[in-house]
């Protein structure tokens, strides 16, 4: 069963996790889909890469980018975040319906747990985004930094250990023996 996702240019690509494209990716990106779903596997961490993530895509949507004329520069400058994001969810569903039944329901389990996270934590960064808190810590800081002189924190250690600083330009001229 194939999941599908669309581009920025409304184009619906159709994604189908089988033998076929599991072997078509490894060949040529040694990457193995399957193991987006082993825990120990670092191969999640990447798909957090827009570029691996468009390349594996592409991968997997060549036939009917190829029927469409379409080839890997124009595939990912029609890809988005947002497209990116939507197709990443299209080949983990992919990935997880490959499996037999007993284990794609707790591959589903899982995924389903990790969309909750990300979507509890794109709701807590909105709402320290909007928070008034944020706009006085920011407008604080540019103040800070545009009249350094009205600023009523003293000076840190990072400023009285500037390169500049009268004891470190002694500290590192040479000493002649």
């Amino acid at each position: 069963m194939s999941k599908s996702f669309r581009d920025s240019e409304n184009l619906q690509w159709d994604i189908a996790v089988d033998v076929v494209t599991i072997k078509r990716v490894r060949d040529a990106l040694d990457v193995n889909l399957l193991e987006l779903a082993n825990e120990e596997s670092k191969l999640p961490e990447r798909f957090n890469d827009p570029v691996f993530c468009v390349d594996v895509l592409y991968v997997l949507c060549r036939d009917q980018a190829d029927s469409r004329n379409i080839d890997d520069i124009a595939f990912g400058r029609a890809l988005t975040m947002d497209a990116i994001e939507e197709a990443s969810d299209a080949l983990m569903e992919g990935v997880v319906d490959f499996f037999r039944r007993d284990v794609r329901i707790a591959y589903r389990k899982v995924l389903d747990a990790t969309r909750r996270v990300r979507k509890a934590q794109a709701k807590k960064l909105m709402e320290a985004m909007e928070s008034p808190d944020l706009d006085r810590m920011l407008e604080a800081k540019i103040e800070s930094l545009l009249h350094p002189e009205k600023s009523p924190t003293p000076l840190s250690s990072d400023a009285t250990n500037s390169p500049d600083s009268p004891e470190l330009i002694q500290e590192n001229t040479p000493t002649q023996n």
